[in-house]
């Protein structure tokens, strides 16, 4: 959500500079370095965030959450990898840290859409 916030706020900047750029025709070159390094950003990021709301593309990751900071969470998997994510602040109190965690995000974007504490598997092997 905030990313698409930033993408919509960033291109009202630019497509109000575009307006004062038409309407006084002598401005300095600069501006037009910055249109053409802002504009293929910006379409970069409207384009995934277009493709993942679309295609609905999302992705199971299980782990062992083991740091919260601020809106950042920090999972570390089975293989002792360490993967930062954001959550929304409605996500974040809810969760402990040392639980497992079952997170589902957005394939391009890794925007998480929920997460949820999951039990520990046993081992089938119940012999002494």
């Amino acid at each position: 959500m905030r990313r698409a916030l930033y993408s919509s706020t960033g291109s009202i900047i630019i497509s109000c500079f575009f307006i004062w750029s038409n309407i006084h025709n002598n401005h300095p070159a600069i501006l037009n370095f910055g249109f053409f390094l802002g504009i293929p950003v910006l379409l970069f990021v409207i384009i995934m965030i277009s493709l993942d709301l679309i295609y609905q593309d999302k992705q199971t990751f299980t782990g062992t959450l083991t740091e919260k900071m601020h809106n950042k969470i920090y999972v570390t998997d089975a293989n002792g990898d360490k993967y930062t994510y954001r959550l929304p602040n409605e996500q974040f109190d809810h969760i402990e840290v040392g639980k497992q965690v079952e997170l589902r995000y957005y394939k391009r974007t890794k925007t998480v859409t929920s997460i949820k504490p999951t039990l520990l598997a046993f081992e089938d092997d119940y012999s002494i």
